[in-house]
Order: C-alpha cells, then structure tokens, then sequence
C-alpha cells in the first residue's frame, strides 16, 4: 500500500525545516497564508495522497467537495482550464499528472 511521502511538511511535498529552494519558499508561504478547506473536503483528500493538492486547491479556491466536483466536471468536459492550469505550472509533474487522474474519477463519481 502506497504511504505517500514520508517526513514532509502536512500537504507539501518538501519539509518546512530544510533550506528550499525558492520554488519551495513560495509555496510554503502560500501554505500559510491561504485560508484552509472544508473539512469533509480535507477527509476526502486523504484518501487520495497527493502531494501539494491541498495546497493546489487553496491556490484555486476551490473550498468544498461541491466546488471540487463542478471544477472537475469543466475540467474534463471543456478540456483543460486557462486559470486552472496557469497554476498548475508550479507543481510537480506528479502533483499535475494526479490532479488529472482525480478530475477524471470526480467527473464520474457522486460525492460521499
């Protein structure tokens, strides 16, 4: 069974404590100062272990499980999203490879 990443900082995929880079710098101020999800938004999130997701999701306002199923559905209906992929340029190709993967399943899922 996948873990996920090991010995980072909560939702981030790099540790808080280490020197970063200026890349990491950004997105560990963004990880403080953006407001936080809902939390059924969050519980969800777990299950899927993204790296940076939680944070991509605050960088989009994308606060609930509702908002996250009405962006997926554009997202895959209308193809990919100027203002949604504007921002995914700074995440990993990880990060980016699973958020497609995810908007894709909420597409067909109903929220739980």
């Amino acid at each position: 069974m996948f873990e996920g990443l090991q010995g980072v900082s909560p939702g981030l995929s790099f540790s808080e404590d280490d020197k970063l880079s200026l890349r990491d710098e950004c997105m560990a101020h963004l990880n403080r100062q953006l407001p936080r999800l809902d939390p059924d938004l969050m519980r969800y999130l777990v299950k899927f272990k993204i790296p940076e997701l939680e944070l991509f999701l605050r960088q989009i306002q994308i606060p609930t499980i509702i908002a996250l199923r009405e962006i997926a559905q554009g997202y895959t209906k209308e193809g990919p999203l100027p203002d949604v992929d504007a921002q995914l340029q700074h995440y990993s190709v990880c990060a980016v490879s699973l958020w497609r993967c995810l908007t894709k399943c909420r597409k067909t899922t109903v929220c739980t």
